[in-house]
């Protein structure tokens, strides 16, 4: 029998947050400190930086 895990997040990852993509630049799963770059946005420049806790749920 398997255990069941949930997917975890992972460095060039993307998620999205209201109209904005996001890609993982860098994670740290030791602090849960997570940064992200902006993809699909008129100033994809944008830069974020969050916690693993605050990211959507990953879907497998």
């Amino acid at each position: 029998m398997t255990k069941n895990t949930k997917p975890r997040w992972e460095v060039g990852d993307a998620f999205v947050v209201g109209s904005v993509r996001w890609a993982i630049t860098a994670l740290n799963n030791k602090t849960k400190a997570v940064h992200a770059k902006a993809l699909s946005t008129t100033n994809h420049g944008m830069r974020w930086t969050t916690t693993l806790d605050k990211l959507p749920e990953k879907t497998a």
